[in-house]
């Protein structure tokens, strides 16, 4: 399955509550919705589905 990148996050610094330092990273894609059907539920969509990866 492909996806579409979209951006990339960075975030470092000192937590106030807790004085320990922070190092995150998150990156934003798109991915094609595919469709899901079974006896209880079906889910469906037209266009793309943002994913977080962090």
């Amino acid at each position: 399955m492909k996806v579409q990148f979209l951006n990339a996050t960075h975030r470092k610094g000192t937590s106030k509550s807790s004085n320990k330092p922070y190092d995150m990273c998150k990156l934003n894609y798109l991915k094609p919705i595919e469709t899901v059907r079974n006896d209880k539920m079906e889910y469906y969509g037209l266009v793309w589905l943002l994913k977080k990866l962090t």
